[in-house]
């Protein structure tokens, strides 16, 4: 069993954990998580089933919204999963240094200027491993502002089916591109049918080069740099949350709210709180 855990204090993860040594008479444990201090750390530790992966203390976000986290946890799920060809993902993880660096350093101001527009939703489109980056996305920008923001995920065919009636004209519209040219066929698709039909306020386009950008009002091409190789979907989709992250960021500034602690109700914590475990 895989726990990927930010704080590993949450009181469904360390449950579950319990439930399995409990119910299960031969399991094996993996725990990825960014807290050497967390319980589930700490029930895992000295077990002779169990192996804890430990991320980088700057990857334990103090902040509600986990962002750096995030990303080192699908990082390290990655790469673990790949483990006999860890030598070989190397200029993978190089790649996305760069690819990061590159967002941060030259997208920040453009994605700041689009908080400036009056959009109440955001719609966040991706294939494959970049449908769970959209997901992540929509969540993050939830977090973020508190719930002012109302947004959606998909993929690109999936959205066709019904979910296509969310956009009006106060939506924004974030496509996730991928690599895959056949898969890029259906993506471009859906962009031109959306303009040919649809009234949103804008739209952005997120992907590896500048080719595959096309019939958008903000193109984000992250990659590759500094000469770095193109990389597949599933270590893009990694560093293709910054954009959402830092939209998330600049819009809960432009909304009043407190980047760092956005929920005025506090009902969402950094480590969640008042769920009840009963007995199994």
């Amino acid at each position: 069993m895989v726990s990927f855990a930010r704080s590993g204090d949450s009181p469904e993860s360390v449950a579950t954990f319990d439930l399995a040594e409990k119910l299960i008479d031969n399991v094996f444990h993996l725990v990825i998580t960014c807290n050497p201090e967390g319980k589930l750390a700490g029930m895992a530790a000295g077990k002779e089933n169990s192996f804890t992966f430990l991320l980088p203390e700057e990857a334990n976000d103090q902040a509600l919204a986990m962002t750096s986290s995030f990303t080192s946890m699908t990082l390290a799920g990655l790469l673990i999963s790949d483990i006999n060809n860890i030598e070989n993902n190397y200029d993978n993880v190089k790649g996305l240094v760069e690819f990061g660096k590159h967002i941060i350093e030259n997208f920040a101001k453009e994605l700041d200027q689009v908080t400036d527009l009056d959009f109440k939703r955001i719609v966040f489109l991706g294939s494959g491993p970049l449908k769970g980056t959209a997901q992540e996305s929509h969540l993050k920008v939830i977090e973020l502002t508190d719930g002012n923001i109302m947004c959606q995920f998909d993929s690109f065919l999936g959205f066709r089916h019904g979910p296509r009636a969310i956009i009006d004209g106060s939506t924004l519209l974030i496509y996730l591109f991928s690599e895959d040219p056949y898969v890029g066929k259906y993506e471009n698709d859906l962009v031109r049918s959306i303009n040919q039909t649809e009234e949103f306020i804008f739209s952005i386009g997120i992907g590896q080069s500048a080719a595959a950008l096309k019939n958008l009002d903000l193109n984000l091409a992250i990659g590759p740099v500094n000469n770095a190789s193109k990389m597949s979907d599933d270590f893009f989709a990694i560093c293709s949350i910054i954009p959402a992250q830092v939209l998330g960021f600049y819009k809960s500034l432009a909304i009043g709210l407190t980047p760092d602690s956005p929920s005025k109700s506090g009902g969402i914590h950094r480590v969640v709180q008042g769920v009840t475990i009963y007995p199994c």
